[in-house]
């Protein structure tokens, strides 16, 4: 799961230079214009950042780690990629995508190798 979202950090940062660190995350900026002027809006924001929340979940869930791990873990991630984002269109440098990229990677490797592994059943 760590290399996933690692490669993930690297597509995103290979589409700020693509477009010049024109273009980011569209939801974001929609969200921090409109959260406190236009409730529709906001909620949208907030149904879309919670599916990706899900999916995030999702995939820690099939990659072993515990339900309450997952929201924990989830938001770390989501919260860290969409700020590595921001940062890194704002100074025009994929160093912050980077940075948590690997950081990401190293943090949820290492909590994987933790997990108590299955216990095989003998037939």
């Amino acid at each position: 799961m760590g290399d996933a979202i690692h490669a993930f950090t690297q597509v995103l940062a290979q589409g700020l230079l693509d477009s010049d660190f024109r273009k980011g995350c569209p939801v974001a900026t929609v969200a921090i214009e409109t959260s406190s002027t236009h409730e529709s809006l906001r909620r949208i924001c907030e149904q879309i950042y919670l599916r990706w929340f899900e999916l995030i979940e999702q995939r820690l869930l099939a990659a072993g780690f515990s339900a309450a791990e997952t929201k924990t873990w989830a938001t770390l991630i989501l919260a860290s990629v969409e700020g590595a984002l921001l940062l890194s269109r704002n100074q025009k440098t994929v160093q912050p995508l980077e940075i948590i990229g690997e950081h990401l990677r190293v943090l949820i490797n290492q909590a994987k190798a933790q997990q108590p592994q299955e216990a095989t059943v003998s037939r």
